[in-house]
């Protein structure tokens, strides 16, 4: 299963539409369900595996906890919290990969990408 999917949907239309995207990979926060995409897509692109650790679910939040292989042979381990707001909707994805060589080579990468 992609690491971005839950019950087999995306989690893209669960995010508002000016969502915001905090990652460890960027210097910048990423603005927009769309720019949100192309960075996942991104990531997607250059995970060559990716195994799931834990997932959970409440009404404020979407915890995905995850190990991956980068193009290298490096493994990086990911953790994802998404935060809603009253009505259910992702206002804040906050996204982290360690260790620091792995940030470092998906920085370089995903600034090919998109």
């Amino acid at each position: 299963m992609s690491l971005f999917v839950k019950d087999g949907l995306t989690l893209l239309p669960e995010l508002m539409d000016n969502a915001t995207l905090k990652s460890n990979v960027f210097h910048r926060p990423v603005v927009g369900r769309d720019e949100i995409g192309r960075v996942l897509g991104a990531f997607e692109t250059l995970y060559r595996d990716v195994v799931d650790i834990e997932r959970a679910t409440t009404p404020a939040r979407e915890l995905i906890i995850s190990c991956a292989t980068l193009p290298s042979g490096q493994r990086t381990t990911i953790t994802i919290v998404g935060l809603r707001d009253s009505e259910g909707w992702i206002q804040t994805v906050l996204m982290t990969h360690e260790p620091q060589p792995a940030v470092d080579e998906l920085a370089r990468d995903t600034a090919q990408l998109i």
